[in-house]
């Protein structure tokens, strides 16, 4: 064999090796950061962006908008870059009772951001909200509101609370505004393959599927999800309202001319809880 044999035999050995060499780091990589995520979720910073927005400079988890002797409560999860202060400040005027969840971490709320901690608060306020009486002594009634990540951490809070306490007063209404199936279905979306570096979080399909049967029976459903969403595609607010299974027949979808963010949840509110059957 000549050195010019040689040298390429060689060369390519050198190429195949650190080919090899480099796909195998990056599937330790890629392990290893899995497994991270998923006990200590530190690819949190690409999912909460919790310091953008405006705040009331307290550390209230629960911020009260809107009309406190009004007939129906709202509880309301927002989205995310936002926080409970912005959607207290929309709701400002509104005839209902409205309570604002705010996250860990979050406007001025102590905490950090995960799966555990959101779910956490969205059960204890919603322990609160549903079972806290008028001055008649009468539960009111209670309509859920989530958008966007707020659907995720509405659902899964919902799903916690009656886990821990069966007897819980049922809300009315549950409305899901541009929800995802999954927060990693939504990234998927965004981030191709790079989402599958992402454990499952805020599995919105997974929780519904969850909730015993009898309040997914009591409970009337309002799936809402604008058509022109480039963020969150309207097919996985299609695929939220099919996780409902036989509560179907008890829920409303609403397609919305809007995009992710410019939503109306006023009329949603008033219309999603009017029109379900």
């Amino acid at each position: 064999m000549d050195t010019d044999d040689t040298t390429t035999t060689d060369t390519l050995t050198f190429v195949w090796t650190t080919v090899i060499v480099g796909v195998a780091l990056l599937c330790v990589v890629w392990f290893l950061v899995k497994i991270l995520d998923k006990h200590f979720e530190i690819l949190n910073f690409f999912i909460y962006f919790p310091n953008v927005g405006q705040t009331d400079f307290t550390k209230r988890k629960i911020i009260h908008s809107g009309d406190p002797h009004g007939k129906m409560r709202v509880v309301v999860f927002h989205g995310n870059a936002m926080t409970a202060a912005e959607i207290a400040y929309m709701f400002k005027d509104s005839p209902h009772d409205v309570w604002c969840v705010e996250y860990p971490g979050y406007g001025e709320t102590d905490g950090t951001p995960t799966t555990a901690s959101c779910t956490e608060f969205a059960a204890e306020a919603l322990s609160k909200a549903l079972n806290e009486q008028d001055e008649n002594g009468s539960f009111k009634r209670t309509v859920l509101l989530g958008h966007s990540l707020g659907s995720g951490v509405a659902v899964q809070g919902l799903c916690k609370l009656f886990s821990d306490s069966p007897a819980c007063v049922a809300p009315s209404h549950v409305c899901l505004v541009s929800p995802f199936s999954s927060l990693k279905d939504a990234a998927r979306d965004l981030l191709g393959p790079l989402s599958g570096l992402l454990c499952p979080k805020y599995d919105t399909v997974g929780a519904l599927s969850m909730l015993p049967t009898a309040l997914k029976g009591k409970v009337r459903w309002v799936v809402a999800h604008g058509n022109s969403d480039h963020i969150v595609r309207i097919d996985q607010g299609k695929k939220v309202h099919e996780a409902l299974g036989r509560a179907k027949e008890l829920s409303t979808f609403m397609e919305l001319e809007a995009g992710h963010n410019f939503v109306d949840f006023h009329h949603i509110i008033e219309h999603g809880t009017a029109a379900s059957p």
